[in-house]
């Protein structure tokens, strides 16, 4: 999917993220980002947007993070998807389908012009 199409609803790496959560389990902020920069057009250019998008999901009860903290070591905060998380997940991959149906109709259409 192109990022034109992708960005069309404002949601630049939602999919993606709840995706990764759903196919992994729990990962670390690292993990995530890692995995997004794997893709040839990243959805999330930036650590501060991956931040506030992880956050933005915890509002809205889509993603809960697991924070653990022991004496003398560093604070290890994991996230996972939760239940309307995945039911979120599967109504955006059908609306994202929807978006790129139209786009090559579109487009064919333009074509044939």
């Amino acid at each position: 999917m192109t990022s034109r199409n992708r960005n069309v609803f404002h949601l630049e790496g939602v999919t993606e993220i709840l995706t990764l959560l759903e196919n992994n389990g729990e990962m670390r902020f690292s993990e995530i980002w890692k995995a997004l920069n794997e893709e040839e057009d990243t959805p999330v250019k930036n650590a501060a947007a991956l931040s506030y998008r992880l956050r933005a999901l915890e509002i809205f009860g889509l993603i809960a993070n697991n924070t653990q903290k022991e004496t003398g070591k560093q604070v290890r905060i994991t996230y996972k998807i939760t239940d309307d998380g995945r039911k979120a997940l599967t109504h955006l991959k059908a609306l994202e389908d929807i978006v790129h149906e139209q786009a090559s109709y579109s487009e064919a259409l333009l074509r044939s012009n």
